[in-house]
Order: structure tokens, then sequence, then C-alpha cells
């Protein structure tokens, strides 16, 4: 999968799940690195490879989708104890 359609897919997922803006899932999803949500998005989508290639768009955004809500809710968890 191309970078373009790497930043396209993690536009959606963004759009979809009304991440909001800021750097608060950097330590989460990203290497550290990332300066925003969006760039650790990004980079937490280039490490799904296995849903990066499947060729049906609409599975394919659901299944990370649901990847991501349960790294989440994962999260949550841990820093609610």
């Amino acid at each position: 999968m191309s970078n373009k359609n790497v930043d396209q897919l993690a536009n959606t997922i963004n759009l979809i799940m009304r991440i909001p803006e800021g750097d608060a899932l950097v330590q989460l999803l990203g290497s550290g690195e990332e300066k925003n949500n969006i760039d650790a998005v990004k980079y937490w989508l280039e490490i799904q490879k296995d849903l990066l290639d499947i060729e049906i768009a609409d599975y394919r955004v659901q299944q990370l989708i649901s990847r991501l809500q349960d790294k989440l809710e994962d999260f949550s968890l841990f820093i609610g104890q």
C-alpha cells in the first residue's frame, strides 16, 4: 500500500472515529516521534500489514477500526485502574 493510500486511510479512520486533534495518541499508537494523533494513526496503520493488503476497502476499514478501538479500550482500562 502506498504512502498516499495510508494517508487516505488514516484520514478516513480519523473521520469515522472522530479522533481529536493533539498528540495524546503518539505514545499509545506511535513510535514516540510522531507530531500528532494523525501521524500516530498513520504509524499504527503501517504496522497492520496483514490488513493493509486486503482488496475489499470496506472490510479493511471495519477491521482496522475494530483493532484500533480494542487497543484504545485496553489502554483506557489500564489507566482507569
